[in-house]
């Protein structure tokens, strides 16, 4: 037990909640861009060919990394380990949608995956980008938690210049939005 106490102390580790544009600000928002254009440079090449399992990956790593954050919002170890649910973290805020659309397009074919991808192309990219320009207060004092919320807020720029990139999306599925 004593194992997973560390582990979890060295993933809480407390830092100075990060600045607007400062260096780690700056270095995850051209990250998102960087990425999203290698994506595309890789798709056109013809490297990645399957739209699918590129946003059902990015979903699942989403996941994985908003677990990270459930747990590290309700988690105390003061004297022992314990968890009290952080209410206030749960993901169903409006930037925690791609994360289910995400999933639903990345496991779901033609007519029902094309309007999953297109509220991913259009509404993702605006929102991941409004947050990675003005983060607001997502920046915690957790050095784990700022890291989730940078790789949340950016795999949606990545999907969104992905998606309107290689489908246009929001021109061919305009009336579905």
């Amino acid at each position: 037990m004593e194992v997973i106490q560390n582990i979890f102390r060295f993933l809480g580790t407390q830092w100075e909640r990060p600045t607007l544009f400062g260096a780690f600000h700056v270095a995850w928002l051209i990250a998102s861009f960087v990425a999203a254009i290698v994506l595309c440079i890789l798709w056109k090449r013809g490297i990645i060919k399957d739209v699918r399992r590129v946003v059902l990956v990015t979903a699942i790593i989403v996941i994985v990394f908003e677990i990270y954050k459930q747990i590290m919002f309700g988690i105390s170890y003061e004297d022992e380990l314990a968890y009290n649910y952080a209410w206030y973290a749960f993901p169903w805020q409006f930037c925690s949608t791609p994360l289910y659309i995400g999933m639903l397009a990345g496991l779901t074919k033609g007519k029902i995956h094309d309007p999953f991808c297109s509220y991913l192309a259009t509404f993702a990219l605006f929102a991941g980008t409004a947050v990675m320009l003005y983060p607001g207060d997502v920046f915690s004092p957790i050095l784990g938690v700022n890291i989730q919320t940078m790789i949340c807020h950016g795999s949606m720029i990545v999907l969104g210049v992905y998606l309107l990139y290689i489908f246009s999306y929001f021109l061919r599925n305009f009336p579905i939005i």
